[in-house]
């Protein structure tokens, strides 16, 4: 993670996007955006997981806490971009294809 902090500092502006595409035959598919903005904070340490090494390092927008320090207090899910996508995906499948 050194090697990030020689092109960001911390309060730079970041941002995750997730695109979840929903394939349900030959050319149907419907695509779910979501986007969680924030920014750059260098930790003192780091104790992200393997498989979320950035979480550490990023500030959701409306938090100054890393999405590290909020999993912690099971905060994580007031801020989670994933959700939002998984939402939407939820609201689109039972309006469309629950029927």
């Amino acid at each position: 993670m050194d090697g990030i902090f020689k092109l960001v500092k911390t309060g730079d502006a970041a941002f995750f996007q997730l695109h979840l595409v929903y394939y349900y035959g030959e050319n149907k598919y419907t695509i779910f955006k979501a986007k969680g903005d924030g920014s750059i904070r260098k930790p003192k340490q780091f104790i992200a997981p393997e498989s979320a090494p950035f979480d550490d390092i990023f500030v959701p927008e409306g938090s100054k806490q890393t999405y590290t320090e909020l999993r912690k207090e099971d905060n994580l899910t007031l801020f989670n971009f994933r959700i939002k996508a998984f939402k939407q995906f939820a609201e689109w499948y039972k309006d469309h294809l629950a029927k």
